[in-house]
């Protein structure tokens, strides 16, 4: 059940198309989706870039270090036998 929970969350963490096709104010946009508008037609702010990528991955490597012993027997239920 928890790797099923993590698994969809890191789905609608990253979803980038949906998101873009479904909101159309800057101020609904996700994380994922908000980082995009940093990338200009001619110039792109890599600092700023690098940056913000970094704190949207922070979320999902704390559920996945938080969830990691339930994720790793989860995986391993199926092919163990015994």
């Amino acid at each position: 059940l928890v790797v099923a929970f993590l698994f969809n969350f890191m789905y609608a963490w990253n979803d980038f198309l949906l998101a873009r096709i479904m909101l159309q104010r800057q101020q609904l946009y996700t994380w994922p989706l908000g980082l995009q508008t940093l990338q200009g037609q001619f110039t792109t702010q890599w600092g700023i870039f690098a940056t913000c990528s970094i704190l949207i991955s922070v979320p999902v490597l704390i559920l996945f270090l938080y969830s990691s012993k339930w994720l790793v027997s989860g995986l391993t239920i199926g092919s163990v036998k015994g």
